[in-house]
């Protein structure tokens, strides 16, 4: 299959500026659009096209107001929500790479393709929203899989994350507020079931449960280069969440050539990591790394979106996508309003001795993440 990439790059981006084709394909290069907007996108001869930019997590931690606001800069969505709900040309949350098909293994290019049509965003600037890409270990892997080396090394991901006990609660408050269970939700008896299933599932193997405990307290007392220490605690963490290793990528051919096998034992869980490890965000962020370089993926905290002034914030991200900043958007306003419940609210939701449990069982991987990310702001206290 031929496709044609198109990297319109801004002379702010910190990226490389470069119009190329993949084998086999023209170079087309276009006139900039108004106000010196750029984007990028790989769309074949046909007008299909598969997004470059992603906004791959965390559920909670303010994507669908940073989505909102990549609209402002002519980012299109999809037009095809692949686990049901409405059509259109700005869906959000493509959700293709968790749908039930990909469950299955049974990955297409040509349908994923089907739902970012060249003609419908004349940007060209897609952009696939689906936080619960962060919750499936797969999800990396299956992208990987359906991509060519030039498309590869072209994506960009944010990951946006949010202290974990907080977006613990703010799931369940939105539970509540959009009643979708049939009676209301207990949030310190839920969390109080999480806790022991989290339990019950390290335990299921106590060598690897033994040799991560192992990692984790060497990071605790790690002086000099802890990046290494955190990296290892994160792998084997990861391991034990997705069921099974999963190794960096070897792909080689265009557009989902077979490559190899992505587990190295075990049989890799297909749908979305427990409960409680989806707050441990140095997993998802490790099993993005098996599949792409580090420099493509921006991580950020939706707390400094709360501190830094409205524009600062989003400036960052849109530098990092290479989509110009050159307008005002409430980012900060538009997360604290939609993403946290009020103090209040918080000690409604969750007893205090829970909330403190939560937090054990959090720290730890917080500071293999902050070990990975040294520059990541720490989060403010649950």
């Amino acid at each position: 299959m031929c496709a044609r990439v198109h990297v319109f790059m801004s002379s702010q981006s910190k990226l490389p500026m470069a119009v190329f084709a993949l084998a086999g394909a023209v170079a087309i290069a276009e006139p900039p659009l108004p106000g010196n907007r750029t984007c990028s996108s790989s769309c074949d001869h046909s007008g299909v096209c598969i997004p470059l930019r992603f906004v791959w997590g965390i559920q909670k931690a303010g994507t669908t107001s940073l989505f909102n606001a990549l609209e402002q800069h002519w980012a299109c969505g999809a037009g095809i929500k692949f686990t049901g709900g409405p059509h259109g040309t700005t869906v959000k949350e493509s959700h293709f790479l968790v749908s039930p098909e990909a469950k299955a293994g049974n990955l297409s290019r040509a349908a994923y393709s089907a739902a970012y049509l060249e003609s419908a965003c004349r940007s060209r600037c897609f952009v696939d929203a689906t936080p619960d890409d962060a919750m499936v270990p797969l999800a990396a892997a299956r992208l990987r899989s359906l991509l060519s080396r030039s498309e590869a090394a072209s994506v960009r991901f944010v990951l946006q994350l949010r202290e974990p006990v907080s977006r613990f609660v703010s799931f369940f408050h939105m539970v509540s507020r959009l009643q979708l269970t049939p009676n209301p939700v207990n949030v310190s008896a839920s969390a109080r079931l999480y806790l022991k299933d989290w339990s019950t599932f390290w335990a299921r193997d106590p060598s690897a449960a033994l040799e991560t405990q192992s990692l984790l307290e060497q990071l605790g007392q790690c002086v000099a280069n802890c990046t290494a220490v955190a990296l290892k605690a994160a792998r084997r963490g990861a391991a034990i969440t997705a069921q099974c290793d999963i190794q960096p990528s070897e792909y080689i051919g265009d557009g989902g050539a077979a490559g190899r096998t992505i587990s190295a034992g075990g049989h890799c869980a297909t749908g979305k990591s427990i409960m409680l490890s989806r707050g441990m965000y140095a997993f998802p962020l490790y099993w993005l790394q098996t599949q792409f370089a580090r420099q493509q993926i921006l991580v950020l905290s939706m707390h400094e979106a709360v501190s830094l002034p409205p524009s600062a914030y989003l400036k960052q991200v849109l530098d990092f996508l290479g989509f110009p900043a050159d307008a005002q958007y409430p980012l900060a306003q538009d997360l604290g309003h939609s993403n946290s419940a009020s103090d209040a609210q918080k000690s409604d939701l969750l007893d205090d001795a829970v909330r403190d449990e939560l937090a054990t069982v959090y720290a730890p991987w917080n500071e293999v993440l902050y070990a990975m990310e040294p520059q990541l702001q720490r989060f403010p206290p649950p």
